[in-house]
């Protein structure tokens, strides 16, 4: 008789394989399942008291004058005096939590009152921008971690004439809405060419080949109990080797075709969608860490006199901060214009060699559509062995 310990490590062990399945694309399949909005609600949480926190770090350098050592120790300090509340129980995340969020929304009642708003752009508005960039950045240079040599092929081209004269005079003739309409005009048809190649794929090749490479897969249980793992939430006791161990026969008998393509039928428009939501977040987010790069480097290797020089524009500095005992600022006007056109140039490249070159464009299928369906593959085949499927015969 199953003692309650093992009895509470199954239904984890089935909460946390659905909860994954999810996450990962397999909506359709769990429908008898209880639906848990854990995983989405805590990224969002996550991301949101990130914001918060960036917020206040940006109205304590803006507004305040802090430098940012005095406003990132001082967030630091509390971060780590709240932790330590709530591990000694004296206080609740969530207490913790509204404690951030009403800090945030006292300050920007502040500046609304006070009519600043400089200070609402400072620090309200920019952060949002910067969190964004952030999460999409990440995302972007995680599903550009298979695609081999993407960054020298990304930036070579538009590095070498960053410090000549042309292309500051030629950002500064076409200004912010002609280059806007180059990026749209150079990057889309090269994007319609990548979806279309993503569609073409489709998903129930991706899944075949998805459940060939889970069932030759001797360490397929380990990967699976990691996928579910993560997505434990912190209250929820469970070890990753009970998880190891529960998704262990999952993988001793392969998933015949007919649930193959049972798995691919239901999961089908939503698993299409996911690809192409990946290869946007690729897309835009290697063009949001171009155009990051390129203007840090504008703006510490140009001196701003040659900048105006050049341009012929008036230079705006924006933000400025002591940092290392030094007076740092950030320089508008033709900075933004030129790292906008040299971003265009390094996504139009990436995008020509992902259009061209069979190495690259498979590496963008396979990391857009190929990895998504074998971690919609692990977990698949765990809820099968748990709870089975209508369309197949559930193993014994």
């Amino acid at each position: 008789m199953a003692t309650d310990r093992e009895t509470d490590s199954r239904d984890i062990a089935r909460i946390l394989a659905v909860r994954a399945l999810r996450l990962h694309g397999g909506h359709g399949l769990p429908e008898a399942e209880k639906t848990d909005y854990s995983v989405g609600s805590s990224r969002f949480s996550t991301w949101l008291l990130i914001y918060i926190i960036t917020s206040l770090a940006f109205l304590a350098v803006g507004e305040f004058r802090w430098t940012v050592y005095t406003a990132v120790g001082a967030l630091v300090a509390i971060l780590f005096l709240g932790v330590l509340a709530i591990y000694f129980k004296s206080c609740t995340s969530r207490l913790f939590y509204l404690f951030f969020a009403a800090l945030w929304l006292t300050a920007f009642v502040w500046l609304a009152v006070t009519g600043n708003t400089e200070g609402l752009f400072t620090a309200y508005a920019l952060p949002i921008l910067v969190v964004f960039a952030v999460k999409w950045g990440i995302g972007a240079l995680s599903l550009a971690a298979t695609i081999p040599l993407f960054v020298p092929v990304a930036f070579i081209v538009v590095l070498a004439p960053l410090l000549t004269e042309d292309p500051w005079r030629l950002s500064a003739e076409m200004g912010g809405g002609r280059v806007g309409l180059l990026f749209g005009i150079a990057v889309v048809p090269l994007v319609a060419f990548s979806v279309r190649r993503v569609i073409k794929f489709s998903t129930c090749d991706s899944l075949t080949h998805a459940f060939e490479v889970v069932g030759a897969d001797k360490d397929a249980h380990l990967k699976a109990a990691d996928l579910a793992f993560k997505v434990k939430a912190v209250n929820e006791e469970v070890k990753k080797e009970d998880l190891e161990t529960r998704f262990y026969n999952a993988f001793r008998v392969q998933l015949d075709s007919s649930c193959v393509e049972y798995v691919a039928a239901v999961v089908n428009k939503r698993s299409r969608r996911r690809s192409l939501r990946h290869l946007l977040v690729l897309i835009v987010g290697i063009a949001i860490v171009a155009f990051a790069m390129i203007y840090t480097l504008a703006a510490v290797a140009m001196p701003t006199n040659l900048a105006r020089d050049w341009s012929k524009q008036d230079i705006i500095h924006f933000l400025e901060v002591q940092l290392f005992g030094y007076e740092v600022n950030f320089p508008l006007g033709p900075y933004l214009s030129v790292a906008l056109l040299f971003a265009t140039l390094a996504t139009v490249g990436f995008l020509a060699f992902a259009s061209t070159d069979d190495k690259y464009a498979d590496a963008i299928v396979r990391s857009v559509a190929l990895m998504p369906a074998e971690r919609l593959a692990y977990m698949a085949a765990v809820h099968h062995h748990i709870v089975g499927h209508p369309g197949c015969s559930k193993p014994t």
